[in-house]
């Protein structure tokens, strides 16, 4: 017994560099504890669903289940497939007219914000490059997605989060950026008469910025 307990201690200490060398997804994620921001903030692939939003009849609801997008009615047990690829889906948000859902998709080990016509399935991306962008949504107007984006490693916004807000209607112009979170932003919240955001973030501050017009 004693021998056989040595060669299992032998070999776990065999195998802990193999552990401890294994390189997560997401390298580019460059925060303190990175680990516990995978486990909390980074959408998760279920077999069940999750990452529920609202249709704005309230007769129905998209969620992500299985990596993609799905639509069912609450009166019934029938889902309808909404997304299949590339990536994996999470995080939707439907416009108030129900004619459009932004969404977060993973994609070429960086998470992206895109955008489904409905009617269509006709998806737009919003982001490329492999960041890793978050929380998508639409202002209560429908006429702008805001989202949250990990820290920038270099440049003039190094160390600093991004929040990033497009025009519905104009997905190839730049977003408006904002920038003055230290760290990496956590929260995002848009006023009803769509003026202004709200958010918060690692550096323990609630910041109010003024969208353009």
């Amino acid at each position: 017994m004693r021998v056989r307990n040595l060669i299992l201690f032998t070999a776990l200490l065999t195998a802990l560099p193999a552990f401890a060398q294994r390189e997560p997804v997401l390298k580019q994620i460059d925060v303190p504890h990175n680990y516990y921001y995978r486990e909390m903030y980074l959408p998760q692939l279920t077999t069940g669903p999750s990452s529920v939003a609202w249709w704005p009849d309230s007769k129905s609801v998209v969620y992500s289940m299985g990596g993609t997008l799905w639509r069912q009615a609450l009166d019934s047990p029938i889902a309808t497939q909404l997304t299949d690829g590339p990536g994996y889906h999470y995080q939707p948000d439907v416009s108030p007219d129900g004619q459009w859902i932004v969404f977060t998709a993973y994609e070429n080990d960086g998470l992206e914000v895109r955008v489904l016509h409905v009617a269509s399935g006709r998806i737009t991306p919003l982001t490329s490059g492999g960041a890793v962008n978050l929380d998508a949504r639409f202002s209560p107007d429908g006429q702008r997605i805001i989202a949250l984006h990990g820290p920038a490693k270099d440049g003039k916004d190094a160390g600093r989060g991004v929040i990033r807000a497009w025009y519905r209607g104009r997905p190839q112009q730049e977003p408006a950026v904002f920038t003055e979170h230290k760290g990496t932003p956590r929260a995002v919240a848009i006023s009803r008469d769509c003026k202004w955001l709200l958010s918060a973030g690692d550096d323990h501050a609630l910041r109010v910025w003024r969208l353009p017009d």
